[in-house]
């Protein structure tokens, strides 16, 4: 007998989650705890293996041509 799935459960179901750098660098707790509830809700979590920062917090600080190497890069 097949039983359905545990509710908020979801099965085969995967996502790409994409943290950013600013996530790195100033809300690592945050993005563990995104981590643990999909993990939680039956996720399959990837991670891009070639994630880098694209300048943003540069951006944000007002140093634009700084965040366009970044970003160009």
């Amino acid at each position: 007998m097949n039983m359905p799935p545990k509710k908020n459960q979801i099965d085969n179901q995967s996502v790409q989650l994409f943290p950013t750098c600013l996530i790195d660098n100033f809300y690592p707790a945050t993005g563990l705890s995104v981590l643990r509830i999909l993990k939680k809700l039956g996720f399959d979590i990837s991670l891009p293996a070639d994630q880098i920062c694209y300048g943003q917090p540069a951006f944000n600080s007002g140093f634009r041509e700084q965040a366009k190497k970044v970003a160009n890069s």
